[in-house]
């Protein structure tokens, strides 16, 4: 079977900043990382539903450097951020220049599944069947993963992730928590909460050093994490209890050209 792979992003439109392109004048590189850990339980009240523990993890590096210059826009950002002005990673685009777009990455996805089926309720003289596990262990993710930053506010980059088939489940049964995504569902996953605005919600906020700082540092690396823990009925199998912990992190390596 020929399995097809989407990568689901934010997209976030990109401000345009009048620039010559022949004249663009790069002065750092950047390349990005990003990792995420969700150590899930399940109790699944159906008959020979699963019941157990088990953990999701990721980790991605972008493929290679890309050369950009740090800039201080004082229209662009996001209406959401309630800040005047944005922080961007200026690259060329045309004849003029815009925010750095998303950057193709590799790496890995791990799903650990150690749950096994519950009592049969619906004939409990004979045993349950077991759970297909098919999908479960080290898969590589290759270029269709995406690490993302977009302007955001005055001092802020808004990073995300996008994932192969946009999502953690993979190939093949593994069972996996509530999480379904980098960012689905909000409640889940954390991040930054705005209220309707689906293309800011779950997003991390990356604090940026000044234009300045970046431009004269050797090197500059900056680091955003977030952690939640919940307890959720997902509407989407109601006999199944779930508790995430989720902690992500997006780490950022900036050198001077």
């Amino acid at each position: 079977m020929r399995h097809v792979w989407l990568v689901l992003l934010i997209v976030v439109p990109a401000a345009c900043f009048p620039a010559e392109a022949s004249a663009f004048h790069f002065t750092n590189k950047v390349t990005m990382s990003a990792t995420l850990t969700d150590n899930w339980t399940v109790q699944d009240t159906n008959s020979c539903g699963p019941v157990g523990n088990g953990s999701v993890g990721v980790s991605l590096t972008t493929d290679g450097s890309t050369r950009f210059r740090p800039y201080y826009s004082s229209s662009a950002g996001r209406p959401t951020s309630r800040k005047l002005g944005a922080y961007v990673l200026l690259v060329p685009q045309g004849v003029a220049s815009t925010q750095m777009g998303p950057r193709k990455s590799s790496g890995t996805i791990t799903r650990v599944d150690n749950t096994v089926p519950g009592p049969n309720t619906i004939a409990p003289d004979q045993p349950c069947d077991p759970l297909d596990k098919s999908g479960c262990g080290v898969q590589n993710v290759k270029s269709s993963a995406r690490i993302e930053f977009t302007d955001f506010d005055p001092h802020h980059q808004l990073g995300t992730v996008g994932l192969p088939r946009g999502d953690l489940q993979g190939l093949g049964a593994c069972q996996i928590g509530a999480l379904q995504s980098w960012q689905t569902p909000h409640s889940v996953a954390g991040g930054l909460d705005a209220a309707g605005d689906s293309l800011v919600e779950s997003g991390m906020l990356l604090k940026m050093p000044s234009v300045a700082s970046v431009k004269r540092k050797r090197t500059t690396v900056l680091t955003v994490t977030d952690h939640k823990s919940t307890t959720t009925l997902p509407v989407f199998d109601g006999t199944a209890t779930y508790t995430d912990d989720v902690t992500r992190t997006i780490t950022v390596t900036i050198k001077r050209l």
